[in-house]
């Protein structure tokens, strides 16, 4: 999915950079994902926990006990450590506590160029927030022993598409 965005001859990522609403965005990836399931797993959107959160998506299959939740972020509309807070107190803490697998998926159209970690004042353009980020996710496995993965995948929308 996120080659067919930043690289598809077809892409519809010029669509997805004119809007910053993560329902509508979400929808879209979700029903992409379910569409190209083929019945291998079953996407789920907002499922509701005993404790009343909500998880954007859900990967699931009956073979397997343990749903794989995904935190969809819209980049801009978050700061470096507000991101790395949502990473582990929400994906992690929330989300993941009977998975052992979670993706953290941000989507980027272009409304901020980079972020800056408060610690340390540098500029991280979009590949090397995912970095960034990833190498914090492998970190906080340490932290967290039931988790056996955690990967941050970002979609770039600007990659194919135009303003």
């Amino acid at each position: 999915l996120k080659l067919e965005f930043e690289d598809g001859d077809t892409s519809e990522a010029s669509i997805f950079m004119k809007t910053d609403d993560e329902v509508e965005i979400r929808n879209a990836l979700a029903n992409r994902l379910s569409n190209q399931s083929r019945s291998r797993y079953r996407i789920a959107q907002e499922e509701e926990f005993p404790d009343k959160k909500r998880t954007d998506i859900r990967f699931s299959h009956p073979a397997i006990a343990q749903a794989i939740p995904v935190e969809l972020k819209i980049a801009h509309k978050w700061s470096y450590n507000e991101l790395v807070e949502r990473l582990e107190n929400q994906l992690i803490a929330q989300y993941m506590r009977e998975s052992s697998y979670g993706i953290f998926l941000l989507a980027h159209n272009g409304n901020k160029q980079y972020w800056q970690p408060s610690n340390t004042g540098q500029r991280l353009y979009f590949p090397n927030l995912l970095t960034q980020l990833n190498e914090l996710a492998n970190q906080l496995l340490e932290k967290y022993p039931h988790i056996l993965g955690i990967r941050v995948v970002g979609i770039d929308f600007t990659i194919r598409g135009t303003t």
